[in-house]
């Protein structure tokens, strides 16, 4: 069985195609036992920021599931990272934060993709979003309080070598309006206004 992440309105149905969805059950299709994005099945993301750009937002008036794929599957190639099967199982509603993490390991697994246009190079600041993850060499962060922030820390070979996430003014040590870095240090306004600079410089001269 393979795995995915899928959006729904609260009642779970598909905004869509207005599918109604079940718990506990498999949910099936009657397209003749053939899968195909776009076409034909029950959709889904491999990615969870797929979920988003895909129409559905944490809004309060939307539901994500970690959901299971079964029968026949495709998967576009050409488009995000959609996914197409002929049952699927609504196997968990995610949290905020079992969302993030589950983007950020999307990440890690396949760091040879390129980012998904949600993503944040070096620094986020001054977003009132539900969430934030910023990737980098360096990467920095400051959140307003219930925020979810996660950092991704990559080497030269966008190899991942550290990540952090946490809930600021939720989690201890994160507070709202201080800038930190992927191992929780406290960033100083003096080094942060030196990380923009930087950032500026190289984003002139052409590097990442």
């Amino acid at each position: 069985m393979r795995y995915g992440f899928k959006g729904f309105t609260k009642d779970l149905t598909a905004h869509m195609r207005g599918y109604q969805y079940k718990l506990g059950e498999w949910n099936e299709c009657g397209t003749g036992g053939i899968a195909q994005c776009h076409n034909n099945g029950l959709h889904c993301a491999d990615n969870p920021l797929d979920c988003i750009t895909n129409g559905y937002s944490w809004d309060g008036e939307n539901r994500f599931f970690l959901v299971g794929l079964d029968g026949d599957i495709h998967q576009d190639d050409d488009y995000d990272t959609q996914l197409s099967a002929t049952r699927m199982y609504l196997v968990k509603e995610l949290t905020l934060k079992e969302f993030v993490y589950y983007a950020m390991t999307h990440i890690q697994e396949h760091n040879y993709q390129e980012l998904h246009r949600m993503i944040n190079l070096n620094i986020v600041c001054g977003s009132n979003k539900p969430f934030e993850i910023c990737y980098g060499t360096n990467p920095l962060a400051i959140g307003i309080q219930g925020q979810v922030i996660g950092l991704i820390q990559v080497n030269d070979k966008k190899e991942v070598i550290a990540m952090n996430m946490f809930e600021v003014g939720v989690d201890e040590g994160y507070e709202p309006g201080v800038c930190y870095d992927v191992y929780g240090n406290v960033i100083t306004a003096e080094t942060l206004e030196t990380r923009k600079g930087e950032i500026f410089m190289n984003a002139l001269s052409g590097k990442s």
